[in-house]
């Protein structure tokens, strides 16, 4: 009779455990992502790219190849947006907190959901944000830590300054 009465609480404390511990894994995938994704801008690997297409694709493929494991490529969102040039910082009064839809899709610059990727140049101050909404599993803790929707935001940034990569020919 008293493991009846206690099962409920201990099972949900355990639920709610394992739970917590995932968000926490894909949340420091992600983190980890973002660093190895940022190295590729940082080094001017995507910059030196033959297209902007091409070099957001690299980025795009390095952030996928190390979060894959928690998290799904598909739902990452993130912006990639030049902050300043030569190590100031001159663009960072003109920048705004990223923005979000109802559906909790990250809105580019002209209010459009979509990713923005804007690495800039050699030494330049780039900040880099990627987002995921982490979809909690277990239904009464979803509503706890998640709200209606039953999402945890996960984000993680990187502010660096790329370094001089143009090479002599």
């Amino acid at each position: 009779m008293e493991f009846a009465l206690l099962v409920t609480p201990f099972l949900w404390l355990l639920l709610g455990t394992i739970e917590i511990s995932l968000a926490f894994a894909g949340s420091s995938n992600l983190e980890g992502a973002t660093m190895v994704a940022a190295r590729f801008v940082q080094t001017g690997q995507a910059q030196t790219a033959s297209s902007a297409e091409e070099a957001q694709n690299i980025f795009e493929n390095a952030l996928c190849e190390e979060a894959s494991f928690f998290v799904d490529c598909e739902d990452l969102m993130y912006e990639v947006v030049t902050m300043g040039d030569g190590g100031n910082y001159t663009g960072a009064s003109q920048y705004q907190a990223p923005q979000f839809n109802d559906d909790d899709e990250l809105l580019n610059a002209n209010g459009e959901p979509g990713n923005t990727f804007s690495p800039g140049n050699t030494s330049d101050v780039v900040i880099i944000r990627v987002f995921y909404n982490y979809q909690v599993k277990t239904p009464i803790i979803g509503y706890v830590f998640g709200g209606e929707k039953g999402t945890m935001r996960f984000m993680s940034s990187v502010v660096m300054q790329t370094e001089p990569y143009e090479f002599p020919t």
